[in-house]
């Protein structure tokens, strides 16, 4: 009986050795600087480049409602809310040639990313998500964080006349380019 169990106990230690062995291989090294996730993230597409941000992003990302990160320095070590990696994204994607602006409601804010004709959503270290349709990625946002649903339901929201245009302004400003 001794036997059988040192040898399920070896398996299971061989098994961990060999998943830590993978993940220190396929995850990314945390970057010094911002100029380090641009280098990583130049020359490619919209929705590579906005996935290659989030999955530098990961590595050292923090929600921390106590802190107002002023430099790459004190984000990367002591986070931020929403805002401030939405804000950190659109930077980042304009370095790299990117139109991009930060969206916000009253509680909650996204980096929107776009070269034109594709765009992508950017929500701190979520799925990208990303289409050709800008406006469904605009009336996406808005649906899934209406501020206070007692006060208007979503379909109120959208036959609003201020809603509609305003989303017809954000969509013209991310076809236009934002700088």
């Amino acid at each position: 009986m001794k036997i059988k169990t040192l040898i399920i106990i070896g398996i299971f230690t061989i098994a961990f050795i060999i998943f830590s062995i993978v993940q220190l291989v396929e995850s990314k090294p945390t970057p010094n600087s911002m100029q380090d996730i641009i280098n990583d993230c130049k020359n490619l597409a919209v929705e590579e480049t906005a996935e290659c941000l989030r999955d530098n992003v990961k590595t050292f990302f923090i929600y921390n409602e106590s802190n107002v990160p002023r430099s790459f320095q004190e984000i990367r070590n002591y986070g931020g809310i929403c805002a401030d990696w939405s804000k950190f994204y659109v930077n980042l994607s304009r370095s790299l040639g990117y139109k991009s602006e930060v969206r916000e409601t009253r509680t909650h804010a996204v980096a929107y990313i776009s070269d034109g004709l594709y765009g992508c959503i950017l929500d701190q270290t979520a799925k990208v998500k990303c289409s050709d349709n800008i406006t469904a990625l605009i009336e996406n946002f808005i649906d899934n964080y209406v501020d206070d649903p007692s006060i208007w339901s979503v379909e109120d929201l959208k036959n609003n006349s201020a809603y509609q245009e305003a989303l017809i302004q954000a969509t013209k400003d991310l076809q236009d380019g934002i700088n």
